[in-house]
């Protein structure tokens, strides 16, 4: 009932995987998850917050590089995916923020697990395995749920879908039924992001209008 937080300056249009994660483990961490959430602003619990903070932002990390990786061995290879994570780690923006940028860095990881997802997904078509689906799902959701620009994959994921379909039905003279392809991207596609709503909020008091509220105000900014 209380929608305060939706006065707090612009944090409200954020999602909130990555703190959601965070003060769980330290939670774990400080041996009583209730005792944390209730005085979680004592000063040795904040100070063990931020360590625990960089671990997971560099773990994150780790997984944009991982992810980077594999999308790119889908694509090329393995001699693409080894030059695509060596460009990686020898770019000081990313490989320096790694550790400490809690938005950019895991919207980034959680980007590139669903490219990576998304393609398997296309090459598995017209029927990808069950797991495929779920993974992307729930990858879409966690892109979604670490920063509401995130949605932009659904779009990806329809036009791209769209577009394999086309390519498969007339020019490789595939007879590919459109009802089931179009059912399995839009039941990807949706639920992906009844799982992003689940770390956001302000999606959840209107899903259909405040994303794209959250979008024009995200894209607006003065600074």
């Amino acid at each position: 009932k209380d929608t305060s937080y939706t006065t707090f300056w612009h944090g409200y249009l954020y999602s909130a995987l990555f703190f959601t994660l965070t003060h769980a483990l330290n939670a774990i961490a400080s041996g009583s998850l209730f005792h944390y959430t209730v005085d979680f602003l004592r000063t040795d619990s904040f100070s063990g917050y931020f360590q625990i903070s960089h671990l997971t932002n560099s773990l994150f990390g780790f997984y944009l590089f991982f992810f980077t990786g594999l999308s790119a061995k889908e694509v090329k290879g393995w001699r693409a995916a080894f030059l695509a994570l060596f460009f990686m780690a020898i770019s000081p923006r990313f490989f320096g923020q790694s550790m400490n940028n809690p938005k950019d860095i895991p919207f980034a990881a959680t980007y590139m697990l669903t490219i990576y997802l998304m393609i398997r997904f296309f090459k598995q078509m017209p029927k990808p395995s069950f797991k495929t689906m779920v993974f992307l799902m729930i990858a879409i959701g966690m892109t979604i749920g670490t920063r509401v620009g995130g949605v932009i994959l659904i779009g990806y994921l329809l036009l791209f879908g769209m577009l394999f379909y086309v390519l498969r039905r007339w020019r490789q003279k595939d007879p590919v039924p459109l009802l089931p392809w179009v059912g399995r991207l839009l039941g990807v596609a949706f639920s992906g992001y009844l799982i992003g709503l689940f770390f956001w909020p302000y999606g959840q008091i209107n899903p259909l209008l405040n994303i794209f509220r959250a979008l024009a105000k995200l894209s607006d900014f003065r600074f």
